[in-house]
């Protein structure tokens, strides 16, 4: 498998699928990942807690990488992901820009940029107009 079909397996398999078997197969437990919580970073072993709290927020119907590259065992994509919110039904769409080095079949360190506010926003968790207010210096909490 090369690390693009790993790459849709992983995106399909943990976030469409909800496969937290998955997980283990492609992620090392000692991967470091940035950017997807407040924390600086979590490791593999900790990526199982993250994804069930989001997908505790959100069903994906969709992941797909849009954009892809490769240089030097590092893996650059864009994924957009399609989904649903747990809570009305109403639908949700954001991309991610995404890092991730492979080494043997496995992620072994990723860099992780999502639209959180985009996803958040259509999941109601954020008002609609959160960033017009931050751009005008409005305080939002």
């Amino acid at each position: 498998m090369n690390n693009r079909q790993l790459m849709d397996s992983w995106f399909q398999r943990v976030w469409v699928d909800q496969d937290m078997s998955a997980i283990d197969q492609i992620m090392r437990p000692d991967t470091k990942a940035t950017g997807l919580d407040d924390a600086p970073q979590i490791t593999g072993a900790e990526f199982r807690g993250f994804a069930e709290a989001l997908l505790a927020q959100v069903t994906f119907q969709k992941a797909a990488i849009v954009h892809f590259c490769e240089d030097a065992g590092w893996a650059h994509m864009l994924v957009k992901f399609a989904g649903t919110a747990r809570a009305g039904d109403a639908p949700c769409v954001f991309t991610a820009q995404i890092m991730a080095r492979i080494v043997d079949g496995k992620i072994v360190e990723a860099f992780n940029h999502p639209d959180y506010i985009s996803l958040f926003q259509q999941l109601g968790t954020l008002p609609p107009d959160l960033i017009a207010r931050c751009l005008s210096g409005t305080r939002t909490a």
